[in-house]
């Protein structure tokens, strides 16, 4: 299982910054973590939904074959199990948003999906709000900053 996690870790200097000025009133981070995983759950949800990344790229469409085996066109979905094992964690020092579920033969749907196969046989379907190269998107971030910045502005 821990070879599926994937850690991003935001380096911005505004937040950072954000972030000093959080520790040098030693205030208690918890309520703007907690606020930041549930706007990444929420966000992450989202997509699929929208059958879209965040950053509004489309999802590629199923193979002919894919849909008639699943009898349907939904992309992401088949039971529900990687949708509905989306969730969100938090503590006063990190924000965890992700998905849990493997198949019985170990198959990790949320990485395959999230980033596709090497062999293009499944196509990259983000639905995590970060790209290729592991940044998350720029209105995630911008987003995230602005909840900081509310956050310290409010204490």
């Amino acid at each position: 299982m821990a070879d599926n996690l994937i850690q991003i870790d935001i380096d911005d200097a505004n937040l950072n910054r954000l972030l000093k000025e959080l520790r040098k009133k030693g205030e208690d981070f918890s309520p703007v973590t907690k606020e930041i995983a549930n706007y990444l759950y929420l966000i992450s949800d989202e997509t699929f939904d929208n059958e879209s990344a965040f950053d509004g790229t489309p999802w590629d469409r199923l193979a002919d074959s894919t849909v008639k085996a699943k009898g349907h066109d939904r992309k992401l979905y088949d039971d529900g199990d990687m949708r509905d094992s989306l969730s969100e964690d938090s503590d006063g020092g990190k924000a965890i948003v992700g998905l849990n579920v493997i198949s019985d033969d170990g198959y990790p749907y949320a990485v395959v999906h999230q980033f596709g196969t090497d062999d293009e046989r499944v196509p990259a379907r983000p639905f995590l709000p970060f790209d290729e190269e592991n940044q998350l998107y720029e209105g995630a971030k911008d987003e995230i900053i602005d909840l900081v910045r509310d956050f310290l502005e409010d204490i």
